[in-house]
Order: structure tokens, then sequence, then C-alpha cells
């Protein structure tokens, strides 16, 4: 007699999978064809190669249907094969993609390959797997998600065409957009245990932070700063200071530092020493307190910067003092957004520049308690 029980269950399960898989199409559907990476995935779990590395690559704390989180084998295979497929193709027309979802040498080649990397995929997480987590601190957390907000912000609103109130927009955007970017970097690197390329990459994040906020509204100002932007890309490139440059240089002036500052004679004629602190001193906006903030930070960067933090000590928990300071600068960032595009920066109800506030007052109270 056929018992009912089962076939509940087994609808269940059914719907569970559809549901899933409807999931699925929607993440990664801009990678792949979403009802060639179903039919595939199914196919690889269906598989012999596949089941017979279950038991090796993947933890299940109940059952494998049942499975959640990082064993999620579903979520696995569906990560993996739109990804080598997306990278496979990267150059390639709509047209040629959808030809070699039909051809079945391609496939099996893709299915391989897609089962390759689950069974590295203990390998890929061996090292400093803890960090897997860190991302869902409070501290990462809320930056990540003022960064993916502001970015998302800027991204629409330059396909929608909507230009930002007041002078120098395109320097403002631009910039405003590379330090976002070198945000995520900074998350990525923390939460990969790499506090000491953090710290260099925030030693250049302030400085680009003050930059922005020293030029602000200036657009003779960014000008200029873009011409020096040049001369360095030339110097780089053959190693020779360009002639305009040197043509305009003071005498008795440090070339790399004249390299890095000298568009500040275009906010003034003053004697200039072309250094991080007289740059510090003529950031708009900023606070004096910010400013000390950032003169610190900047000095304490710069013992990693050039390889040096291999003879330097990192905590475990430096994480917190570095991100914190992120958290001060994307502060400014975000009022800066705001005020650009009259956007009070509210998600779900929840107002993200006050967030963002709390969360960073409370790094800095919770790094305090670090013991020195």
């Amino acid at each position: 007699m056929f018992n009912t029980n089962n076939f509940d269950l087994i609808k269940k399960i059914q719907r569970n999978n559809e549901e899933r898989n409807k999931i699925f199409r929607k993440m990664f559907g801009k990678f792949m064809k979403q009802n060639s990476l179903i039919n595939i995935k199914e196919e690889i779990k269906k598989s012999i190669e596949f089941n017979n590395i279950i038991p090796e690559c993947y933890d299940f704390q109940l059952n494998p249907v049942l499975a959640v989180g990082v064993d999620d084998i579903d979520y696995d295979i569906c990560v993996n094969l739109a990804m080598i497929f997306w990278y496979d193709n990267l150059f390639e027309t709509d047209e040629f993609k959808s030809k070699r979802l039909r051809d079945s040498n391609y496939i099996k080649s893709l299915k391989s390959r897609t089962i390759l990397q689950c069974r590295l995929r203990k390998l890929k997480q061996s090292f400093g797997n803890n960090y897997y987590y860190l991302s869902h601190t409070p501290l990462n957390y809320i930056i990540n998600c003022v960064v993916n907000y502001l970015l998302d912000g800027l991204n629409n609103k330059k396909q929608s065409q909507i230009k930002p109130i007041g002078a120098n927009g395109n320097f403002k955007i631009n910039t405003i957009v590379v330090l976002l970017k070198n945000i995520q970097s900074i998350l990525l690197l923390t939460e990969s245990d790499n506090c000491g390329s953090a710290f260099s990459l925030l030693r250049m994040v302030i400085e680009m932070t003050c930059v922005y906020f020293t030029i602000g509204n200036n657009e003779k100002v960014a000008d200029d700063y873009y011409n020096f932007i040049k001369y360095r890309a030339e110097f780089e490139l053959n190693g020779n200071y360009p002639n305009e440059f040197l043509t305009r240089t003071p005498k008795n002036v440090h070339l790399q530092n004249y390299l890095n500052y000298g568009w500040l004679d275009m906010l003034d004629n003053t004697k200039h020493k072309y250094i991080f602190s007289e740059l510090l001193n003529y950031t708009q906006v900023i606070n004096e307190e910010l400013k000390d903030h950032f003169l610190v930070a900047y000095k304490y960067c710069c013992k990693y910067s050039h390889g040096n933090y291999l003879n330097q000590s990192i905590g475990p928990y430096d994480f917190v003092w570095i991100l914190g300071r992120i958290g001060l600068i994307l502060t400014n960032l975000a009022q800066e957004y705001s005020e650009l595009f009259n956007d009070n920066m509210t998600f779900n109800g929840i107002n993200l520049v006050n967030l963002l506030k709390e969360i960073t007052n409370e790094s800095f109270k919770l790094y305090s308690k670090h013991p020195d």
C-alpha cells in the first residue's frame, strides 16, 4: 500500500527545490541563461562523479536536502557553474554564448570544471575561514551596506542622467566612486586577515579624501589636479619628469613632493611645502578633531607602506581600528552624496548616515578596550 506520508514529503521537497531554483535564477541569471543554469545544476547533482565527492567536500548539520549556509550544495554548484561560464565568455556575443550552451562537448567540460572547483572548496576556505563570518559583524556589515547604497545610487543617477547639485560635479562623482571602491577593497582585505595591506590602502584613501575636500567646488583646481595626474602617469611610464611639469616647478622644491601636491599652487600663491600635513590644513568641511584623526591615522599607516609592515606587529583585532577610520571617512562621503543629490540616505526606514555614525563611534569605544 502506498505511503501517503512519503508522497507528501516528496511533494514538499519538490516545492522547496522549485522555490530555491527561482532564487538561484534571480541570483545568477545575469551571468548565465537561467534555464541552462538550473538544468546543468540538476544534471551535476545527479551525476555519479559529483555524488562521489559529497562526503569529503560538504558537512551537513542535518541532511543534504536541508543543508544551509556555506554547505548549501545547490548554491555551491550554481555559483561555480555561473562564474565559470561567465568567465569563459567575457568577450563573446550573446549569440555565441547561446551556441555554446547547445554544444554537448562544452557542457561536458563545464560540468567537469564545476565539479573540480567543488572538490577544491575546502582548500579555498581552509586558511582564515573564520573571516567568512567577519563580514557580518556590525562594523563590517553597516559599512558594506552604506558603500553599496552609495554605489547603487551613483550608478542609477548616471543611468538616469541626473546631475549633482552645485559645481565641479564630474570631479566629485569620479572621486567618490574611486574612494568607495577602495573602501570595498579594504573590507575584503580585513575580512581576509590581511590588515597589513589594508593599512597601506587606508593611507591612500585618507589622502584622496583630503584631496576631495580641499578641491571641493573649485573647478580650476580640479583641472590642475588632473594635470598632475597626467604628469605622474608620464613619469611612471618612462622614468622622466615631463617638460611641462619641470617648467612650472619652483626652485629648491622636492620634485616628488611637487608631483604629489603641486596643484596646491592653483589655490593660492603662498609658498608651499607640498606635503600631506599641509594638504590637511587646506581641507574644507572636515572639523579639527577629524583632521587630527586623519593625521594620526595617516602617519600610523605610513609604517605599513612599501611593504614595511612585514616587520610590524599586526594584531588580530586591528580590523576594528582600520574600519573605525573608514567609518569616519564614509560618513563624510555619505553626507556629501546626500547634499549632492538631496537624498536623505534612508533605506527601509533606516537612516544610514545616523546608523553609520553610531556604529563608528561604537568601534572607537570598543577598540579603546584593546590591551596595548
